[in-house]
């Protein structure tokens, strides 16, 4: 699976988007890169859990050596402690 499909994965399960990057400098992940695995979990994680729980609990358990930014609707990466449904919301304004 390429980078720019398990980003849409996760927007589809998860009712947010992301920008996947390397674990190590967090350098963007080009949306052609392969050979990901299928997004796991097809529930939403908890709205009143945060982004940093989402990262730690889905992302790097999933995929080791990666990380991700989220993001809100305006397209912007959102603090860690930012709670999931109020990062889902704003897609709704």
């Amino acid at each position: 699976m390429r980078a720019d499909e398990l980003e849409t994965q996760v927007w589809g399960a998860e009712g947010f988007r992301i920008r996947l990057r390397h674990g190590d400098d967090h350098r963007d992940v080009r949306g052609d890169a392969t050979g990901f695995s299928s997004y796991p979990f097809h529930a939403r994680l908890p709205g009143g859990r945060t982004v940093s729980d989402w990262k730690q609990v889905r992302l790097t358990r999933t995929y080791p050596g990666y990380t991700a930014d989220v993001l809100d609707g305006d397209g912007q990466a959102v603090h860690g402690n930012t709670l999931l449904k109020v990062v889902r919301a704003s897609y709704k304004e």
